[in-house]
């Protein structure tokens, strides 16, 4: 019973749906099984954790039916039946929390009942409702054309001789929702391509970015938003794309949900950091404001949780502004909010990270101890460690370091190609900038123009300082 379905789902729900549950259990025109009540009865004394002897299968049957002997066929007809009802009662409550779904079947209704006056009454209040609705992502856009579909059927049936546009806002509105989610999946998988090594294809896209380049819809936030966002993954190099995605973000964030406007901020975030690990630095500014934007917003938050990579992120770019103190407050008033499986070793990681930037390096070693080498902390444990043996002229250590790492990047098929080529370049110029004696001014020249021809190192400005260092 302690891993059991129920429990996992009983688990994920809050105090309020948990109470909205069990009314609907006790509720005969759901539930007629009076032992399910029972049941659910025993069960909730134990929640949020839902975690104790008590709900043991044996324990539990004696609880429900003391005196007889445990039967685990009826015990788990009893737990399947719970599951069956909870699963109903959370598609009920996601159905009722979504209005225009619930004003949409009732349209439907009243139309099949002939009930005209009642039908209109209802689509006005609709309408009404969905002008008021702040949100204006792809859903609203459906919606809408489901009520404008609805109403061209309807209108079809009276059979008048009156113009009529509701087919074709109905279609204008479904071509709304399409080109919304269009761009949002195709940002997605052109992102993924930079990230993952793998392909994908994005068919009909050529044809839909030269529509929208011609006829440009800017009065619809969805559309406007995703269109730059691509673009800035299509055309890196055009920097006009980011401009335009900051404003649009400042000026209708608010018309989307947490989720959704989180997303759009992630790539903008991910834009500048591309862009700073190419040589750009004056974007650390950008960065660091659109973190400080996310965070005024609460938008970092995922289910309650901060991820580990925003955290690690927003480190990142406050120490590379030199905000030691506001990074140090940040990690420590955030530590308590990370995902409970990436915890501890987030925590390291980034305090490591802050103790290297402020010359600390034997602490930052004893906290990279603590960090487990995951697939995400590989690549940064990897490249901290570098530049620790680097800072403290241990030699021997990080040629070992670098050839072990050239090695994991050209192996590592889960590393996308830009990656590998970023971190393969870091190596190849820190393994030339300790062959340069300390002095020789030419060479260091010569390397670091070398680097910035080159652009796509990893921790191109800490590394063009260490060169500049050697002359």
């Amino acid at each position: 019973m302690l891993n059991s379905k129920l429990l996992d789902i009983l688990k994920c729900c809050s105090t309020k749906q948990l109470t909205r549950f069990g009314e609907f259990v006790q509720s005969p025109y759901f539930n007629k099984n009076t032992e399910l009540s029972d049941f659910y009865g025993y069960v909730r004394q134990f929640a949020p954790k839902f975690i104790n002897k008590k709900l043991e299968r044996q324990t539990l049957f004696a609880a429900l039916y003391p005196g007889q002997a445990y039967n685990e066929k009826k015990l788990g007809y009893l737990m399947s039946d719970l599951v069956k009802l909870l699963e109903d009662f959370l598609a009920i409550h996601r159905f009722e929390t979504d209005p225009s779904k619930m004003s949409y079947q009732l349209l439907r209704t009243y139309d099949e009942w002939g009930l005209e006056k009642h039908y209109n009454n209802t689509m006005r209040e609709a309408i009404t409702l969905q002008e008021k609705q702040p949100i204006r992502d792809s859903e609203y856009f459906y919606s809408q054309y489901k009520l404008e579909e609805l109403n061209s059927v309807v209108f079809d049936k009276r059979r008048k001789r009156v113009y009529d546009n509701s087919l074709q806002k109905a279609i204008d509105n479904l071509d709304l929702h399409y080109l919304t989610l269009k761009l949002k999946y195709s940002c997605e998988l052109a992102n993924r391509k930079n990230v993952i090594a793998t392909q994908y294809e994005l068919r009909l896209l050529d044809e839909i970015l030269l529509y929208l380049k011609e006829h440009p819809m800017d009065d619809v936030p969805a559309i406007a938003i995703y269109y730059q966002i691509l673009m800035t993954l299509l055309e890196s190099d055009d920097d006009e794309h980011f401009i335009q995605l900051k404003d649009l973000l400042n000026r209708h964030a608010d018309k989307f949900d947490v989720n959704e406007a989180r997303d759009m901020y992630a790539y903008a975030q991910n834009y500048c950091i591309k862009k700073i690990n190419t040589g750009h630095l004056n974007f650390l500014n950008d960065l660091f404001e659109l973190y400080k934007t996310v965070l005024s917003k609460k938008l970092i938050f995922i289910n309650e949780e901060l991820p580990h990579w925003t955290y690690k992120n927003i480190v990142s770019s406050a120490m590379r502004l030199q905000e030691y103190d506001w990074a140090e407050e940040f990690i420590e008033q955030y530590k308590h909010h990370l995902t409970p499986e990436h915890a501890e070793t987030a925590y390291a990681y980034n305090l490591a990270n802050l103790h290297f930037n402020r010359q600390q390096y034997d602490e930052a070693l004893e906290l990279l101890q603590k960090v487990e080498y995951t697939d995400y902390y590989q690549l940064n444990v990897k490249v901290l460690l570098l530049k620790i043996y680097y800072e403290l002229d241990e030699i021997e250590p990080l040629y070992s370091l670098l050839d072990a790492f050239k090695i994991f990047l050209k192996r590592n098929k889960r590393v996308s190609e830009y990656q590998k080529n970023i971190y393969i370049n870091l190596i190849k110029f820190v393994k030339k900038a300790i062959k340069i004696v300390p002095g020789d001014k030419r060479k260091a020249v010569e390397l670091g123009v070398q680097i910035k021809e080159k652009k796509e190192v990893a921790d191109i400005n800490w590394l063009l300082e260490k060169v500049d260092e050697i002359s």
